[in-house]
């Protein structure tokens, strides 16, 4: 992710929404006391070993006071587009959270921008979690253990776990072969690294709604959001319906792998984090019932022999090829090799933060660059009752009328995923 950094501003956002009016004093002195008991004021960058070093002497809090316009979804666009596009300055000590606050009318909204690779959303939720309870009990910061911000490195392909090893060799030819068939999205300028903030607005039943069709069909959640996300990319690609060979979508999906290194969340902050591609021709009138279930047998066999855990080697053998391009060739190098159309990174915040906890927020919700290997995010978060979405997109892949379309069929599918033909 270092790697990534470097070539594109990789953060993830993270806001929720309080009632009332912010009192910015105390919220400045609440998330101060909170991060530096948590030893998360400041940071240094080994670049060439890829180290992280926590400082002892604090750097000042970045707080950012944001204003609304007439327009308040407009307002936190244009917010959440300045953090995914605002770089931390890695070169020197910085602090690696910086946050910032938009009124509104009845409540406020408190973002929280980190740099991706110190931390997953599992770590910053519950941070944010203690920040929560600190500035609703208006008092002294509620005292919880400093968590180990220097845990044993899971990332290493060297720690991975032999019948893992050996099943990803296995599968390898496999994964090599759909990658070769899938179709690539096009590519207007590379040069062109910024990412865009849209922000869905299912209805709030859409959560029971989509779960009860999960259910009916015998898949997942993160299965049907697979389904829905490439059904509403797949018009965007009419031609390699008469490709020879490269035909089909793939997709990136982000799984939490702290569970399998059975990691204590509460005591561990830091980027716990596998992923795996699933690729579908998407022929014209599939079914999404027939596309979800056929996202699921992949992903099913995946889970199954556990091979999101042998993703460092895909970014150590990604990262070696990579070094030995030039800057300008690096920015395309996964367009080239890993041609993705997009990615899920899904979030069930009721595991963490159960509705029945004090100190809780009216909403939560989330962004993540797309970074270099996939020029499209879509970020599902479940809190409370309530599914939230998040699209981030690379104007570079592209165009604005393009992301409406692809914002008004998943709406359309929200609605009524049982009719979707």
């Amino acid at each position: 992710m270092l790697q990534w950094n470097d070539l594109h501003p990789y953060h993830a956002v993270h806001v929720m929404r309080f009632p009332g009016v912010p009192e910015i004093d105390n919220l400045r002195l609440t998330i101060a006391k909170r991060l530096e008991m948590n030893g998360l004021t400041s940071l240094r960058v080994d670049r060439q070993s890829g180290h992280f070093t926590y400082d002892r002497n604090p750097l000042p809090l970045d707080l950012r006071l944001g204003t609304t316009g007439p327009d308040p979804e407009k307002s936190l666009e244009s917010e959440m587009n300045r953090q995914l596009n605002s770089r931390f300055d890695i070169s020197r000590a910085f602090t690696p959270i910086r946050f910032f606050v938009l009124p509104e009318k009845g409540s406020f909204l408190l973002g929280a921008t980190y740099f991706h690779p110190i931390a997953d959303a599992e770590s910053v939720v519950l941070l944010l979690r203690q920040i929560a309870a600190d500035y609703l009990a208006c008092g002294a910061p509620i005292l919880l253990h400093s968590p180990d911000r220097h845990p044993l490195r899971h990332d290493n392909p060297r720690g991975m776990h032999f019948k893992v090893a050996v099943r990803k060799l296995l599968a390898l030819p496999g994964e090599i072969r759909r990658i070769r068939h899938s179709y690539r999205a096009p590519l207007h300028n590379a040069g062109d690294l910024g990412n865009h903030y849209r922000r869905l607005h299912p209805d709030a039943e859409t959560l029971d709604r989509l779960v009860k069709t999960t259910k009916a069909w015998g898949i997942t959640l993160h299965d049907l959001l697979l389904a829905m996300l490439m059904r509403a990319l797949s018009p965007l690609a009419p031609a390699r319906i008469v490709e020879p060979r490269r035909r089909n979508i793939s997709l990136g999906t982000i799984v939490n792998v702290r569970q399998e290194y059975g990691i204590d969340s509460h005591r561990t902050f830091g980027l716990f984090l596998g992923s795996f591609v699933i690729t579908h021709p998407v022929p014209e009138g599939i079914s999404l019932q027939t596309l979800a279930t056929d996202l699921h047998l992949q992903t099913a066999r995946i889970k199954r022999q556990k091979l999101y855990l042998a993703s460092p080697v895909d970014l150590r053998i990604a990262g070696c090829f990579q070094a030995l391009y030039s800057t300008s060739r690096q920015k395309t190098f996964y367009h080239k090799h890993h041609p993705l159309w997009g990615g899920i990174t899904n979030l069930n915040m009721n595991r963490l933060w159960p509705e029945d906890a004090t100190a809780r927020p009216l909403d939560y919700f989330r962004a993540v660059s797309t970074g270099p290997a996939t020029p499209l995010v879509l970020s599902a978060t479940t809190f409370g009752k309530q599914l939230n979405f998040g699209l981030t997109y690379r104007s570079a892949v592209f165009t604005t009328r393009e992301i409406e379309s692809v914002q008004t069929n998943l709406q359309q599918q929200f609605r009524t995923p049982e009719d979707s033909p």
